[in-house]
């Protein structure tokens, strides 16, 4: 069960990254490209927002691994004494 959840929340890290990364990096391209005034507040704005679910898709993505790599220790551990 616990690799079966931990793969959910891998893949569940790694939409909510690519998602939000892609997003930000749209806009942030987007913003330079258009030849805007550089204001460090309006270029960091979409990055601070999208930062945010990149973060928690991180969180998930490594609670994740933690799971699969705790179930694959507890699969290989001996289950009493000899």
């Amino acid at each position: 069960m616990k690799r079966l959840f931990g793969g959910i929340l891998i893949a569940t890290g790694i939409l909510l990254m690519t998602t939000s990364g892609l997003c930000t990096g749209y806009l942030v391209i987007s913003y330079f490209a258009t030849g805007g005034v550089f204001d460090l507040w309006l270029a960091l704005f979409p990055a601070i927002i999208g930062g945010v679910p990149m973060a928690v898709g991180a969180a998930f993505f490594t609670w994740g691994r933690s799971l699969i790599r705790l179930a694959r220790a507890e699969a290989e551990r001996p289950d009493g004494p000899a």
